[in-house]
């Protein structure tokens, strides 16, 4: 039986199945003078070059080693439109070798193809132009740069690889970094092999079907008295084959968390075999994939072996704290402040923890797995958590795909409460994990491998201004009072140390250019890691005794430009935690002026439902002005059909933001 795994992500109506559609000659070498005679192609007329055709074929075929291979076959040809399209005519092919098994190229061919004289005129690859480079004992990769390459040319390549790890096949990617006019591939999948089809994007199928037909593996081993034998499987074959026809680009934007949650592809996973074959699961569930990870020398057994040498080390970190809440709090603290974190991807270590502990530094799984084994050796029950970080993908809920991790942290219970540390950071105060963590499922590394959701909407980032302008002896001064939210107060604390006090002030400064002279910049709770900082100074407004005044009542405090700013987007978007931001202010008329233009109060929702809100609120009394402006996202993601909405209403905010007091000087 063949699984298919469709992620939310992978709308429905995105699919036309066995749709009609006219197809390209896809063969090697059949090309027309007419193809090198575009200059500009209507899905992206600005596309330094793009993909005319991309057809993968993967086969699972028998071998001479008494099993079976994955066959991957692969042809594309790159129209080149300008010089910044060269890089395109770099071609890299990964190879991987462990033990006895491998992954071979053959017969790769590349051309170039330019029109001379009305006349097409190719250039072969040569042997000498094709590199290969090893990466280190397992990885290698073979290298080549298209010759002849100039603008307008065509180029073409062709290859097949032959593979013993057919666990994981090649994943195909539909969409990248330039238009495909053509992206096909086929998957010609034999009955006694059951795998798990991941898809997702958000651009349709032109053509999705599958036929069936009856096909002989031939499988050959040499035995020990150095015959070769041969075995035969008949078998049906079902031929999947996937086509999706001018796809376009898929641009970074903001809120994103990476385009390959999004890329338009699909993914093949091993999940057993079938009759013929002797019937066996292949991939585990979460619990047997936790105790695989648990009896890992470089995993488990780190923080589970019987540490005595951690005990001195361990005492330090408590040094005499009784109650438990603070000797966990002192344990975190010592591992944070005291090791440096060298690799914020790591999810299995390279060291061992004495290593870790002698050289006072790690990657992220090191000193994380350190942080349990000091818990747990104090008494505490801590294992690890197993995530994906926002920038690295969605970790699956269901599959215990390994390779889609890239991150520990500690999860323990402290006077009966859980909480969840992450000592990779040195600015990071207990109980708090960073933003990027919060990317959906995690899993707990124990027996019983429960399923963990670190979510987006679970972080609210507050922040709250108070703004005061007054008249003190016939100047006009301000005060500001600031407490941020937690992820910027953190970013503010790497910057207090990285820069000093003035750093941040010089930013502050910057925001109100001319308007403003600081005179006095504080900041308080630096060192209270887990509170938000308090920022509080003062200034000198601006007048210049000019007959006319601009002034923007936020103080620099908005949105400034509408982060969305494509007219529309094929994917979603992900903020990374929902945010209150309030403003109050309190501002006195300059001496010597009068108030000629005020915003007009606004109060506005995003939809029926609230999930975003803004509120502009400003009134005069006397020669008094005062303010409160509120801006609150309650949601953090918003699918494509939501885009146009969410756009809009920046923009509204947007423009509500730039509008201005205006002050005459009296005359």
């Amino acid at each position: 039986m063949i699984r298919i795994f469709l992620p939310i992500l992978l709308l429905a109506s995105v699919f036309a199945y066995g749709q009609k559609v006219p197809e390209p000659n896809t063969k090697f070498g059949k090309i027309t003078p007419e193809e090198l005679q575009v200059k500009v192609y209507s899905i992206d007329s600005s596309a330094p070059a793009v993909v005319l055709f991309d057809v993968g074929n993967t086969q699972i075929v028998g071998n001479d080693k008494g099993w079976l291979s994955m066959q991957f076959k692969h042809r594309k040809r790159i129209h080149v439109l300008n010089k910044n399209g060269y890089d395109y005519a770099e071609v890299t092919i990964p190879l991987y070798k462990d033990g006895n098994d491998e992954t071979k190229l053959d017969n790769l061919k590349a051309v170039t193809y330019n029109l001379e004289g009305g006349k097409l005129v190719e250039t072969k690859l040569e042997k000498s132009g094709i590199f290969k480079e090893q990466i280190d004992k397992n990885r290698s990769r073979v290298k080549f740069t298209f010759p002849a390459v100039k603008e307008g040319s065509v180029v073409e390549f062709e290859y097949t690889i032959i593979s013993d790890f057919y666990f994981t096949l090649m994943p195909w990617e539909f969409q990248g970094s330039i238009p495909r006019l053509w992206s096909e591939y086929k998957f010609e999948l034999p009955q006694f092999m059951d795998y798990i089809f991941l898809a997702q994007g958000y651009f349709p199928f032109h053509i999705k079907d599958q036929k069936n037909r009856r096909q002989s593996f031939y499988i050959r081993e040499t035995n020990a008295a150095q015959r070769t034998e041969t075995y035969t499987i008949d078998a049906n074959v079902a031929d999947n084959r996937w086509v999706m026809k001018d796809v376009p680009v898929l641009r970074r934007e903001e809120f994103t968390s990476t385009l390959d949650n999004h890329i338009a592809k699909i993914e093949f996973q091993l999940a057993g075999y079938r009759d013929p074959l002797t019937p066996r699961r292949i991939m585990n569930d979460w619990p047997a994939a936790a105790k695989s990870l648990i009896e890992r020398e470089d995993f488990g057994r780190l923080y589970l072996a019987n540490n005595g040498w951690l005990n001195d080390d361990v005492k330090a970190a408590i040094n005499g704290a009784n109650d438990p809440v603070q000797k966990a709090k002192n344990i975190y603290t010592y591992v944070r402040d005291r090791f440096t974190c060298t690799d914020h991807s790591s999810l299995i270590p390279d060291q061992s923890l004495k290593t870790t502990v002698k050289n006072n530094k790690g990657s992220v799984s090191e000193i994380n797995l350190l942080l349990v084994a000091m818990l747990r050796s104090a008494g505490f029950n801590a294992d690890p958590v197993v995530l994906s970080t926002r920038d690295n993908g969605y970790a699956h809920s269901i599959y215990p795909l390994m390779n889609r991790l890239n991150y520990v942290v500690c999860q323990a219970y402290i006077d009966t409460n859980l909480v969840y540390l992450d000592a990779s950071y040195k600015m990071l105060g207990f109980g708090k994990m960073m933003y990027d963590c919060y990317n959906g499922t995690a899993r707990t590394i124990n027996e019983f491998a429960p399923h963990v959701e670190f979510l987006p909407e679970s972080l609210m980032e507050q922040k709250v201004t108070h703004a005061t302008i007054f008249n003190v002896d016939g100047k006009w001064q301000g005060n500001v009072k600031q407490v941020p939210g937690y992820y910027e107060s953190f970013q503010l604390r790497n910057k207090v140390q990285s820069e000093g006090m003035d750093g941040v002030k010089k930013d502050v400064q910057k925001v109100f250019a001319s308007n403003a002279l600081l005179t006095s910049f504080q900041i308080d709770s630096l060192k209270e890691l887990e509170k938000p900082l308090a920022i509080q100074y003062q200034m000198d407004m601006q007048t210049n005794g000019e007959d006319i005044l601009y002034i923007n009542p936020l103080l620099g405090e908005k949105v400034g430009d509408n982060p969305f700013k494509s007219a529309e987007r094929n994917y979603p978007v992900e903020m990374p935690y929902t945010f209150n931001e309030t403003f109050f202010a309190t501002i006195q008329i300059p001496d010597g002026y009068e108030l000629d233009e005020m915003p007009k109060g606004m109060r506005m929702k995003m939809n029926e439902e609230g999930d975003g809100q803004f509120e502009y609120l400003i009134s005069r009394s006397g020669g008094t002005i005062s303010m409160r402006v509120t801006m609150d996202m309650k949601r953090t993601f918003f699918v494509p059909e939501e885009y146009e909405m969410l756009r809009e209403f920046f923009n509204r905010v947007v423009s509500k933001q730039s509008e201005q007091l205006v002050f005459k000087k009296k005359k």
